[in-house]
């Protein structure tokens, strides 16, 4: 149904906003929001070992590329400065990457991603998936309309 699936979180003094987005042919909307939907409800309490070794890896690998040019490295300065973080926070980084157990990260999805309370913004074609959505009891509401 989809080019490819994608999340992130942005970083911030208070609250921030979990992202996650796709694109997806018009005709498969509804299908492919029941597959997040499905994912979100599950994905916490399915989590294994193996997903989060494989978390681990990932992220290890990308931290590895993340301080090589002189703008990355000055953001880390400023993130440093301006949540006066100790000097070797990429140590304590690596290190609660390291020994973060299973149940740690089930409690914090619990505790933060519950997809009920998400918000789905949908871009496409609202004559003819609007009515699918509000069959399956979603409650759409259309923004713009041209």
């Amino acid at each position: 149904y989809t080019y490819g699936a994608y999340s992130f979180q942005r970083p911030s003094d208070d609250q921030s906003a979990f992202f996650t987005y796709s694109s997806v042919r018009s005709n498969v909307t509804l299908e492919s929001i029941k597959i997040f939907k499905d994912i979100f409800q599950k994905y916490g309490k399915e989590f294994s070992v193996k997903d989060l070794k494989t978390t681990r890896n990932l992220i290890k690998k990308s931290n590895s590329r993340k301080y090589e040019t002189i703008g990355q490295l000055i953001g880390l300065l400023k993130r440093i400065v301006m949540y006066q973080l100790p000097r070797n926070v990429i140590d304590i980084e690596q290190k609660i990457l390291n020994n973060i157990t299973l149940d740690e990260i089930k409690k914090t999805y619990a505790k933060y991603l519950n997809e009920a309370e998400m918000t789905y913004v949908i871009v496409g074609d609202a004559k003819t998936q609007m009515p699918l959505l509000e069959k399956e009891g979603l409650k759409p509401f259309l923004v713009s309309k041209r």
